[in-house]
Protein backbone atom coordinates (compact mmCIF):
# COMPACT_ATOMS: atom_id res chain seq x y z
CA UNK A 1 0.00 0.00 0.00
CA UNK A 2 1.07 3.52 -0.47
CA UNK A 3 2.24 6.09 -2.84
CA UNK A 4 4.56 3.29 -4.57
CA UNK A 5 6.85 3.91 -8.06
CA UNK A 6 7.10 0.62 -8.78
CA UNK A 7 9.02 -0.81 -12.00
CA UNK A 8 12.94 -1.04 -11.82
CA UNK A 9 15.21 -1.37 -8.88
CA UNK A 10 15.10 2.18 -8.59
CA UNK A 11 11.27 2.52 -8.33
CA UNK A 12 11.80 5.34 -10.92
CA UNK A 13 8.42 5.18 -12.53
CA UNK A 14 4.48 3.98 -11.92
CA UNK A 15 3.38 1.37 -13.95
CA UNK A 16 0.90 3.37 -16.64
CA UNK A 17 -2.20 1.43 -16.86
CA UNK A 18 -2.31 -0.03 -20.37
CA UNK A 19 -6.11 -0.36 -21.10
CA UNK A 20 -6.82 1.81 -24.80
CA UNK A 21 -8.61 4.74 -23.79
CA UNK A 22 -10.61 3.83 -26.89
CA UNK A 23 -11.98 1.05 -25.09
CA UNK A 24 -13.19 2.62 -21.76
CA UNK A 25 -13.82 5.52 -24.32
CA UNK A 26 -16.57 3.52 -26.04
CA UNK A 27 -18.19 2.22 -22.96
CA UNK A 28 -17.08 -1.16 -23.27
CA UNK A 29 -19.09 -3.88 -21.01
CA UNK A 30 -17.76 -4.91 -17.49
CA UNK A 31 -17.29 -8.41 -19.26
CA UNK A 32 -15.06 -7.61 -21.54
CA UNK A 33 -12.54 -6.25 -18.82
CA UNK A 34 -13.19 -8.90 -16.56
CA UNK A 35 -11.33 -12.59 -16.56
CA UNK A 36 -11.22 -15.60 -14.19
CA UNK A 37 -11.05 -15.22 -11.36
CA UNK A 38 -10.96 -11.23 -11.55
CA UNK A 39 -14.20 -9.34 -11.86
CA UNK A 40 -13.61 -5.08 -12.55
CA UNK A 41 -15.99 -3.02 -9.76
CA UNK A 42 -17.24 -0.13 -11.51
CA UNK A 43 -15.68 3.26 -9.21
CA UNK A 44 -16.87 6.53 -11.36
CA UNK A 45 -13.48 7.97 -11.05
CA UNK A 46 -10.00 7.83 -13.46
CA UNK A 47 -8.61 8.96 -10.36
CA UNK A 48 -5.51 6.80 -9.21
CA UNK A 49 -5.43 4.83 -6.58
CA UNK A 50 -2.42 3.44 -4.41
CA UNK A 51 -4.12 1.96 -0.91
CA UNK A 52 -7.10 0.55 0.51
CA UNK A 53 -8.05 -0.82 4.33
CA UNK A 54 -11.22 -2.87 5.52
CA UNK A 55 -12.72 -2.13 9.38
CA UNK A 56 -15.64 -1.54 10.87
CA UNK A 57 -18.31 -3.12 7.68
CA UNK A 58 -16.37 -0.89 4.78
CA UNK A 59 -13.97 -1.13 2.33
CA UNK A 60 -11.97 2.44 2.23
CA UNK A 61 -9.85 3.49 -1.03
CA UNK A 62 -7.31 5.82 -1.29
CA UNK A 63 -5.38 7.95 -3.74
CA UNK A 64 -5.93 10.95 -6.00
CA UNK A 65 -9.64 10.32 -4.37
CA UNK A 66 -11.12 8.85 -1.66
CA UNK A 67 -13.75 5.86 -2.37
CA UNK A 68 -16.08 3.95 0.71
CA UNK A 69 -17.74 0.39 -0.10
CA UNK A 70 -19.45 -1.64 2.13
CA UNK A 71 -18.45 -4.63 0.07
CA UNK A 72 -15.36 -3.81 -2.23
CA UNK A 73 -18.03 -4.36 -5.15
CA UNK A 74 -20.40 -1.14 -5.23
CA UNK A 75 -17.91 1.96 -4.70
CA UNK A 76 -19.08 5.40 -3.66
CA UNK A 77 -16.39 8.33 -4.11
CA UNK A 78 -16.68 10.46 -1.10
CA UNK A 79 -13.84 13.16 -2.54
CA UNK A 80 -11.45 13.75 -5.70
CA UNK A 81 -9.20 15.74 -6.75
CA UNK A 82 -6.94 14.94 -3.29
CA UNK A 83 -3.32 13.21 -2.35
CA UNK A 84 -3.62 10.54 0.15
CA UNK A 85 -0.67 8.38 0.65
CA UNK A 86 -2.24 5.43 2.15
CA UNK A 87 -4.75 4.19 4.67
CA UNK A 88 -5.04 1.91 7.74
CA UNK A 89 -7.40 1.16 9.98
CA UNK A 90 -7.56 0.68 13.68
CA UNK A 91 -8.99 1.42 17.40
CA UNK A 92 -9.34 5.19 16.00
CA UNK A 93 -11.31 4.38 12.81
CA UNK A 94 -9.36 4.75 9.32
CA UNK A 95 -6.34 6.99 9.12
CA UNK A 96 -5.17 8.68 6.10
CA UNK A 97 -1.98 10.59 5.91
CA UNK A 98 -1.84 13.27 2.83
CA UNK A 99 0.75 13.34 0.74
CA UNK A 100 3.70 15.98 1.14
CA UNK A 101 5.71 17.09 4.30
CA UNK A 102 3.85 20.04 6.89
CA UNK A 103 0.09 18.64 5.91
CA UNK A 104 -2.70 16.78 7.46
CA UNK A 105 -4.52 13.39 8.39
CA UNK A 106 -8.27 12.12 7.62
CA UNK A 107 -9.59 10.13 10.06
CA UNK A 108 -13.22 8.41 10.04
CA UNK A 109 -14.72 5.78 12.06
CA UNK A 110 -17.27 4.69 9.46
CA UNK A 111 -15.47 5.93 5.55
CA UNK A 112 -17.79 8.28 5.08
CA UNK A 113 -17.63 11.10 7.54
CA UNK A 114 -14.10 12.31 7.91
CA UNK A 115 -12.40 15.11 10.16
CA UNK A 116 -9.14 16.77 8.81
CA UNK A 117 -6.25 17.35 11.14
CA UNK A 118 -2.61 18.88 11.32
CA UNK A 119 0.18 16.45 10.86
CA UNK A 120 3.82 18.01 11.26
CA UNK A 121 5.92 15.70 9.41
CA UNK A 122 9.31 16.31 8.21
CA UNK A 123 8.99 14.63 4.85
CA UNK A 124 6.36 12.93 2.53
CA UNK A 125 4.28 9.99 4.21
CA UNK A 126 4.52 7.00 1.97
CA UNK A 127 2.86 4.60 3.79
CA UNK A 128 1.00 3.40 7.06
CA UNK A 129 0.23 0.62 8.89
CA UNK A 130 -1.94 -0.27 12.41
CA UNK A 131 -1.24 -2.91 14.92
CA UNK A 132 -0.35 -3.81 18.27
CA UNK A 133 -2.52 -0.70 19.74
CA UNK A 134 -0.60 1.67 17.00
CA UNK A 135 -0.33 3.63 14.06
CA UNK A 136 3.16 3.64 12.32
CA UNK A 137 3.51 5.90 9.02
CA UNK A 138 7.15 5.52 7.25
CA UNK A 139 8.71 8.43 5.41
CA UNK A 140 11.43 10.26 3.41
CA UNK A 141 14.40 10.68 5.08
CA UNK A 142 14.78 7.30 7.40
CA UNK A 143 11.70 8.99 8.99
CA UNK A 144 9.39 7.13 11.29
CA UNK A 145 6.67 8.35 13.38
CA UNK A 146 4.17 6.89 15.85
CA UNK A 147 0.81 7.18 17.34
CA UNK A 148 -1.79 5.71 19.93
CA UNK A 149 -4.83 7.74 18.23
CA UNK A 150 -3.78 9.00 14.87
CA UNK A 151 -3.66 12.43 15.94
CA UNK A 152 -0.29 12.73 18.56
CA UNK A 153 2.41 11.27 16.81
CA UNK A 154 5.90 11.23 17.98
CA UNK A 155 8.70 10.46 15.87
CA UNK A 156 10.43 7.09 16.48
CA UNK A 157 14.12 7.94 15.05
CA UNK A 158 16.08 10.87 13.40
CA UNK A 159 16.81 11.58 10.00
CA UNK A 160 18.18 9.62 7.97
CA UNK A 161 19.36 8.91 4.26
CA UNK A 162 17.07 6.23 3.65
CA UNK A 163 13.55 6.22 2.13
CA UNK A 164 11.22 3.64 3.92
CA UNK A 165 8.37 2.90 1.36
CA UNK A 166 5.90 1.53 2.87
CA UNK A 167 4.95 -0.15 6.03
CA UNK A 168 2.86 -3.25 7.43
CA UNK A 169 1.44 -5.27 10.17
CA UNK A 170 1.51 -9.08 10.24
CA UNK A 171 1.56 -11.67 12.89
CA UNK A 172 2.59 -9.00 15.40
CA UNK A 173 5.61 -7.48 13.18
CA UNK A 174 5.73 -4.20 11.78
CA UNK A 175 7.58 -4.61 8.82
CA UNK A 176 9.12 -1.69 7.41
CA UNK A 177 10.14 -1.42 3.98
CA UNK A 178 13.07 0.14 1.65
CA UNK A 179 16.07 -2.23 0.38
CA UNK A 180 15.36 -4.61 3.42
CA UNK A 181 12.83 -5.95 5.55
CA UNK A 182 13.36 -3.79 8.75
CA UNK A 183 10.95 -5.70 11.55
CA UNK A 184 9.58 -4.01 14.72
CA UNK A 185 6.90 -4.69 17.22
CA UNK A 186 6.75 -1.27 18.59
CA UNK A 187 7.47 0.78 15.99
CA UNK A 188 10.61 2.71 17.73
CA UNK A 189 12.73 -0.02 17.98
CA UNK A 190 13.99 -1.87 14.38
CA UNK A 191 16.12 -4.47 13.85
CA UNK A 192 17.51 -5.14 10.00
CA UNK A 193 17.67 -8.90 8.70
CA UNK A 194 20.16 -11.37 8.80
CA UNK A 195 20.39 -12.61 6.10
CA UNK A 196 18.41 -10.68 2.73
CA UNK A 197 19.75 -12.30 -0.63
CA UNK A 198 18.07 -9.17 -2.70
CA UNK A 199 19.60 -6.50 -0.91
CA UNK A 200 19.80 -4.59 -4.58
CA UNK A 201 16.32 -4.29 -4.96
CA UNK A 202 13.68 -2.01 -3.32
CA UNK A 203 10.72 -3.86 -1.35
CA UNK A 204 7.30 -2.56 -1.08
CA UNK A 205 4.89 -4.75 0.76
CA UNK A 206 4.35 -8.25 2.61
CA UNK A 207 2.50 -10.52 4.53
CA UNK A 208 2.02 -13.64 6.32
CA UNK A 209 0.32 -16.79 5.85
CA UNK A 210 1.11 -20.97 6.37
CA UNK A 211 3.86 -20.22 8.71
CA UNK A 212 5.55 -18.10 6.21
CA UNK A 213 6.40 -14.35 5.87
CA UNK A 214 6.24 -13.29 2.30
CA UNK A 215 7.44 -9.75 1.07
CA UNK A 216 7.59 -8.29 -2.57
CA UNK A 217 9.49 -5.47 -4.84
CA UNK A 218 10.37 -4.52 -7.82
CA UNK A 219 12.01 -6.80 -11.18
CA UNK A 220 9.71 -9.60 -9.63
CA UNK A 221 11.26 -10.04 -6.28
CA UNK A 222 9.69 -12.53 -3.75
CA UNK A 223 11.11 -12.97 -0.54
CA UNK A 224 9.70 -15.57 2.28
CA UNK A 225 11.00 -16.43 5.61
CA UNK A 226 9.56 -18.56 8.66
CA UNK A 227 10.83 -15.63 11.50
CA UNK A 228 11.17 -12.25 9.40
CA UNK A 229 14.77 -12.03 9.81
CA UNK A 230 16.52 -14.81 7.16
CA UNK A 231 14.80 -14.65 3.92
CA UNK A 232 14.86 -16.80 1.13
CA UNK A 233 14.46 -14.95 -2.62
CA UNK A 234 11.88 -17.65 -4.69
CA UNK A 235 11.36 -17.11 -8.54
CA UNK A 236 8.85 -15.73 -9.93
CA UNK A 237 9.81 -15.87 -13.84
CA UNK A 238 8.51 -12.17 -13.39
CA UNK A 239 9.89 -8.59 -14.00
CA UNK A 240 7.49 -6.54 -13.03
CA UNK A 241 7.06 -3.93 -10.28
CA UNK A 242 5.42 -5.93 -7.16
CA UNK A 243 3.92 -3.14 -5.06
CA UNK A 244 1.73 -5.42 -2.56
CA UNK A 245 1.02 -9.21 -1.81
CA UNK A 246 -1.98 -10.48 0.33
CA UNK A 247 -3.29 -13.60 1.95
CA UNK A 248 -5.88 -15.46 1.92
CA UNK A 249 -8.39 -18.37 0.97
CA UNK A 250 -5.11 -20.35 1.26
CA UNK A 251 -3.04 -18.71 -1.23
CA UNK A 252 -0.76 -15.79 -1.53
CA UNK A 253 -1.55 -12.49 -4.06
CA UNK A 254 0.81 -10.23 -5.14
CA UNK A 255 0.24 -7.48 -7.78
CA UNK A 256 1.91 -4.85 -8.97
CA UNK A 257 2.96 -3.14 -12.82
CA UNK A 258 1.32 -5.22 -15.25
CA UNK A 259 1.32 -8.21 -12.93
CA UNK A 260 -0.89 -10.67 -10.78
CA UNK A 261 0.64 -13.53 -9.28
CA UNK A 262 -0.42 -16.36 -7.07
CA UNK A 263 0.93 -18.78 -4.75
CA UNK A 264 -0.35 -21.59 -2.53
CA UNK A 265 2.80 -21.56 -0.81
CA UNK A 266 4.77 -18.53 -1.56
CA UNK A 267 7.52 -20.72 -3.17
CA UNK A 268 5.66 -21.57 -6.97
CA UNK A 269 4.66 -18.37 -8.50
CA UNK A 270 2.01 -18.33 -11.37
CA UNK A 271 0.67 -15.32 -13.27
CA UNK A 272 -2.88 -14.66 -13.67
CA UNK A 273 -2.73 -12.11 -16.25
CA UNK A 274 -4.06 -13.22 -19.16
CA UNK A 275 -2.06 -12.16 -22.50
CA UNK A 276 -5.19 -11.36 -24.74
CA UNK A 277 -7.00 -8.82 -21.95
CA UNK A 278 -5.64 -5.24 -21.06
CA UNK A 279 -2.73 -5.25 -18.70
CA UNK A 280 -3.54 -3.63 -15.13
CA UNK A 281 -1.41 -1.62 -13.09
CA UNK A 282 -2.02 -1.94 -9.22
CA UNK A 283 -0.37 -0.44 -6.04
CA UNK A 284 -2.04 -2.46 -3.10
CA UNK A 285 -4.34 -5.38 -2.37
CA UNK A 286 -5.85 -6.72 0.82
CA UNK A 287 -7.89 -10.05 1.93
CA UNK A 288 -11.54 -9.23 3.83
CA UNK A 289 -14.86 -10.09 4.10
CA UNK A 290 -13.82 -13.57 2.34
CA UNK A 291 -12.49 -11.99 -0.86
CA UNK A 292 -9.41 -10.23 -2.53
CA UNK A 293 -10.00 -6.72 -3.03
CA UNK A 294 -6.66 -4.54 -5.46
CA UNK A 295 -6.70 -0.98 -6.40
CA UNK A 296 -4.72 1.24 -8.84
CA UNK A 297 -4.39 3.61 -11.39
CA UNK A 298 -7.46 5.13 -13.10
CA UNK A 299 -9.91 4.46 -10.61
CA UNK A 300 -9.14 0.35 -10.93
CA UNK A 301 -10.68 -2.00 -8.53
CA UNK A 302 -10.45 -5.54 -8.99
CA UNK A 303 -12.30 -8.74 -6.75
CA UNK A 304 -11.71 -12.15 -6.89
CA UNK A 305 -13.27 -14.80 -4.22
CA UNK A 306 -11.24 -17.52 -5.49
Amino acid sequence: MGVKAVGNNRGTVWGLLLIPLALLAAGCSQDLLTFSPWQVRPTGTQANLWGIAYGNGAFVAVGEALLVSPDGERWQKVTEGVCLADVAFGDAGFVVPECGPWSGVLISQDGYRWQRYTLSSHAPINGIAYGNGRYVAVADLGLTYVSTDGLNWQRANGLGLQRYLDVTFVNGLFIRFDIDPWVSTDGFNWSLPEQNPSSTNNLYGGTYGKGLYVVVGSSGTVLTSTDARRWTLQRTNSFAGLAEVAYGNDRFVAVGSSEILSSKDGVEWVSEMPSDRPMWSLADIIYAQGKFVAVGSKGLVLTSTR
